[in-house]
């Protein structure tokens, strides 16, 4: 899905988007310590973190869509009329809201950081 190919092109880039200079780096030597390249600067790691959080928190919502649409098709035998105006358009809000609750917060708190446990900003 979208969400899927969203979250794992932001993996995909891996140190690259992260801030190539940070103030405390020399203080917290021990903490800071990536083995890839960085390129990126404040805003190329804020644009990885949200589209990693975007993509990861939607894809399973939207695997669950998948699950209802299916069983409304096939166990309740719901006419593809009424699935496409009353059940789709459910079943495309919920994921999409939830995953951009998840992401906008910590993109206007400014909380997306380069992290030391993973290979990406979040």
């Amino acid at each position: 899905s979208c969400a899927d190919i969203m979250g794992s092109a932001a993996m995909m880039l891996t140190t690259l988007p992260m801030p190539a200079y940070m103030p405390f780096e020399e203080q917290f030597k021990a903490y800071y310590t990536w083995a890839g390249t960085r390129l990126g600067n404040t805003m190329t790691c804020n644009c990885q973190g949200f589209f990693f959080k975007l993509g990861a928190i939607t894809m399973y919502p939207y695997n669950a869509s998948l699950c209802i649409y299916y069983c409304c098709v096939l166990a309740f035998k719901m006419k593809e009329n009424h699935v496409k105006k009353y059940v789709e358009p459910v079943l495309h809000l919920i994921p999409i809201s939830l995953g951009l609750i998840a992401a906008v917060g910590p993109l206007l708190s400014q909380m997306y950081n380069p992290s030391t446990l993973q290979a990406w900003c979040v």
